[in-house]
């Protein structure tokens, strides 16, 4: 289990294995800019589009989420996370768009966590 502190910074928590609270708490390094692209893609009162994941697990565990946003002013984002160690080729199927787009990637990898701590 994560959890948020006040400074936005997700630590780890719960040992799932023994199923009791860790001796000592580890942070997530690279949940600040993680924290830091969605707070500034993801506008307030987005709606959620129906969105899905097929793959991305490490057994039994899902390791890549998505979630699918559209802004009031009708900005799309796609929100892809992996916290896994392992890389999963993607693809995705936009439909429904009502005119052509052009769309951006922006990626925070565990190489920009280690050389910014």
């Amino acid at each position: 289990m994560a959890t948020s502190t006040a400074s936005g910074q997700f630590i780890d928590t719960w040992d799932r294995k023994e199923k009791k609270l860790l001796k000592e708490y580890t942070p997530h390094p690279n949940t600040y800019f993680v924290l830091g692209l969605l707070s500034r893609f993801i506008a307030k009162h987005s709606d959620v589009l129906d969105c899905r994941v097929d793959g991305g697990k490490v057994a039994p565990w899902q390791r890549v989420f998505a979630a699918a946003l559209r802004s009031p002013k009708g900005n799309l984002t796609l929100a892809v996370v992996n916290d896994a160690r392992t890389e999963y080729k993607a693809s995705f199927e936009l439909r429904g768009l009502a005119k052509d787009s052009t769309l951006y990637r922006y990626s925070v990898d565990q190489t920009i966590a280690i050389a910014t701590t």
